[in-house]
């Protein structure tokens, strides 16, 4: 027994001179699991995104429920994989080092958020193989996906706020934050008004044994695009002021605008849904996706503003936030026109499955891009390869286009493109629709082979390989980035 306490003792001795407790997961290692994660359930989805066009054999030989396979598609590619790397990934690696700490002011809240994540798409993935064979299990698999997506989300989103409010070094004020941060406060508040709505919504039907996953989906449907469009605005704000060389315009304006539109969306979805019991309809989601339209402008007249003013230089990065204007601005526009009343295009099933992809989800995979180009030799160290970083971007950029904008040219007549085999007159806008989706997928696999170059054949990079428009925190310190304890100024968790 002394011998153990004298081993105890010299552990602790042993972290407090090296400022590491033995077990401890740092931020770094958390935002790369995230990171991982998300790319994970982005490949997973690219692929089913094939089997939306017909049954595949590895389905069982069987064709599965399509309204199942679309659901399982749109939970992989908005709740694991462009929220892991929007909001686990990105928020965990540098949101401390915005706000000055020395690390999450919960790293083990955040250690069980990133385990639950990784539950709910194991779950979610043996819920895949089996939906030709067994649909019951498919569905529960559902359930559970969304049970663990909600614990973890709830959790990371606890942590985000705590090192925010809680966790800043002296002298650093809120305002002072980038437009990055805010935006991660913003997307915390709205997933702890909206997540235990949903989870009250799971646990109900489950115990009244009427659940179902297609209407499960449908009920988080409004939370899911604003919970995805709060941290992606954040990110290209990172982005757009550094490749134009000069501060950001309407900072303060974009950051407020984002808080304002997640407590509205927040507390009028959550109000709604808990009123009824069914996903709001009428008023409610019109508004709500007015003020997130609203915050996207007002962002969108920022990055404008600091274009105008400044000297873009072409990398790809900025390629990436390009084309996050270009889908966001459809989306956008789109959204609109579904709003006025007596659109035609309101009613048509294809029309709002095509707005739904435009504006948030293939704008969020734009961020993810992104993001990863720009923060990639600061989390690294490493350089990426630009060729093949360039041709990944026009692969998805022209593949999206091809897939989606058929389904809104073929909006006012109601007819789906997705379903395989069905005459129609419609058979050149399907023909350029699976294109679309083939070069999409093609782009995931140009980014498997960007990650294979970084790792095979590293490239080291400058502490700031941007130049002087990279003025965030994060571009004073060595790359890779180094251990939060070690770097100066930062103070403890």
């Amino acid at each position: 027994m002394p011998s153990t306490r004298s081993e105890s003792g010299q552990s602790r001795r042993r972290s407090a001179r090296t400022g590491r407790r033995p077990f401890r997961i740092d931020h770094r290692q958390l935002g790369t699991g995230f990171l991982s994660l998300g790319v994970v359930g982005g490949l997973l989805g690219a692929l089913l995104s094939l089997s939306l066009r017909g049954a595949p054999p590895w389905l069982g030989g069987t064709a599965a429920d399509p309204a199942l396979l679309a659901t399982f598609h749109g939970l992989l590619l908005v709740m694991f994989c462009a929220l892991p790397i929007l909001v686990g990934g990105f928020g965990n690696w540098f949101l401390p080092v915005m706000a000055g700490a020395a690390d999450n002011v919960a790293p083990r809240v955040s250690v069980a958020s990133l385990a639950a994540a990784v539950v709910g798409i194991v779950a979610l993935g043996t819920g895949i193989a089996a939906s030709g064979s067994s649909p019951s299990w498919s569905s529960s698999a559902v359930a559970v996906a969304l049970i663990c997506w909600s614990l973890s989300f709830l959790l990371g989103a606890g942590g985000s706020l705590a090192t925010i409010l809680c966790g800043r070094a002296s002298g650093v004020a809120l305002h002072h934050l980038p437009v990055f941060a805010w935006c991660q406060l913003a997307t915390a508040l709205l997933g702890v008004l909206t997540v235990p709505v949903l989870l009250a919504h799971l646990f109900l039907h489950l115990l009244r044994g009427t659940f179902d996953p297609v209407v499960a989906g449908h009920f988080f449907a409004l939370p899911q695009m604003a919970l995805v469009l709060l941290p992606a605005l954040g990110v290209m704000s990172a982005i757009v002021p550094t490749f134009a060389g000069r501060l950001p315009r309407l900072s303060r304006t974009s950051a407020y605008a984002s808080l304002l539109a997640a407590a509205g969306v927040g507390a009028l979805w959550a109000r709604a849904a808990m009123t009824t019991g069914r996903p709001p309809e009428g008023t409610v989601p019109a508004v709500c996706t007015a003020m997130l339209i609203a915050a996207g402008a007002v962002t969108l007249l920022g990055w404008g503003a600091t274009l105008r003013g400044g000297r873009a230089l072409p990398r790809v990065p900025l390629l990436w936030a390009m084309g996050f204007v270009v889908l966001a601005a459809t989306g956008f526009v789109a959204t609109l026109a579904g709003l006025m009343a007596g659109s035609p295009l309101a009613s048509a099933a294809s029309f709002a499955s095509a707005r739904l992809h435009d504006g948030v989800l293939l704008s969020a995979v734009c961020a993810g891009c992104g993001g990863f180009y720009y923060w990639i030799g600061k989390m690294s160290g490493r350089g990426y390869p630009e060729a093949l970083a360039r041709l990944q971007f026009w692969l998805f950029f022209v593949g999206s286009e091809l897939t989606f904008l058929p389904a809104l040219g073929a909006g006012p007549t109601g007819t789906p493109i997705a379903p395989a085999g069905q005459a129609s007159g419609l058979a050149v806008l399907r023909s350029l629709s699976w294109n679309g989706t083939l070069l999409s997928v093609a782009s995931a696999f140009v980014f498997l082979l960007v990650l294979v170059v970084l790792l095979v054949r590293p490239k080291a990079v400058a502490a700031n390989p941007w130049g002087a428009g990279a003025v965030g925190r994060e571009w004073s310190l060595p790359s890779p980035l180094p251990r939060q304890i070690d770097r100066p100024g930062a103070i403890p968790a």
